[in-house]
């Protein structure tokens, strides 16, 4: 008997998952032994644990929803995908400097502007321009925190779209490591036997610029050798105001790669009504 829970008690160490449900069994295993064999409990004595047995499943229903709906990244450990020791969890600093970067690109795309075009704009005299007017600049504190919200929150509602297609939680800000690089990744996931990567990209123009289409292939040509089976890129695009139009530049980009990569567009507007967010 001991041997066989010991064994199960491993078994269920290995993810934050089975830690929760190890403690849960415990707590229950106590509570029933020490109802059952303390014999010379009275009634008073026994009403508190009756109630604790009782209450306890509707606390853990409450806390188990808090986890599912704000930290599920968390109950998921490396050892639930294979392949594993390829994919690490991204450092909050390596991940400031990724969302950093999308954001400064879904700024400039909003501009209609190159990063190179954008820095002149910056340094333009706009003391002429009536108050009135607001001048969508990229150095712009309102415009850059309205793109900011827009963009985390694209993000968050497509993560929950795709878990909702594939069935399956969804490791957020993973890279995959090998011996002499580190590829960013939005997120990660085991699905039907296949690994999925998937890379995010708002887009409000429908319109991918040079950067952003540079910047796709770069990620996906640096997972084209890729040791892992049956693994595939899902590159998600969320518009605002159209569809992107040149995605067939796109794809033009990524026929010559080995790797499969299957692109979804999503409608940021559609998106936000489904969750409730409108």
């Amino acid at each position: 008997m001991m041997p066989e829970f010991m064994n199960g008690a491993k078994g269920l160490s290995k993810n934050p998952l089975g830690i929760i449900a190890l403690f849960i069994s415990l707590i229950y295993g106590i509570a029933a032994l020490v109802l059952t064999v303390s014999s010379g409990l009275d009634t008073n004595q026994k009403w508190p644990i009756i109630l604790f047995i009782v209450t306890f499943p509707f606390f853990i229903l409450v806390a188990f929803c808090i986890l599912v709906i704000w930290h599920h990244t968390k109950l998921y450990a490396p050892s639930d995908f294979k392949d594993e020791g390829n994919f690490i969890k991204i450092s909050s600093e390596v991940q400031s400097k990724k969302v950093a970067i999308e954001i400064e690109e879904v700024i400039n795309e909003s501009n209609g502007i190159s990063v190179s075009e954008a820095k002149q704009v910056v340094n333009t005299d706009t003391s002429s321009i009536p108050a009135s007017i607001t001048v969508n600049t990229p150095n712009s504190t309102q415009f850059t925190q309205n793109i900011k919200m827009q963009y985390f929150l694209a993000e968050d509602l497509v993560f929950r779209q795709l878990e909702q297609e594939y069935k399956s939680p969804i490791q957020r800000h993973m890279a995959y490591k090998s011996s002499n690089k580190l590829v960013e990744l939005d997120g990660i996931t085991q699905s039907k036997n296949e690994t999925l990567a998937f890379e995010i990209k708002y887009n409000k123009k429908g319109h991918l610029s040079r950067i952003v289409l540079e910047s796709l292939y770069n990620i996906a040509s640096n997972l084209d050798n890729i040791d892992v089976k049956n693994f595939k890129l899902i590159i998600a695009l969320v518009y605002e105001e159209r569809p992107v139009a040149n995605i067939d530049t796109l794809k033009e980009k990524l026929s010559n790669l080995r790797i499969p990569v299957e692109i979804k567009q999503y409608d940021f507007n559609k998106l936000k009504r489904e969750f409730g967010l409108e």
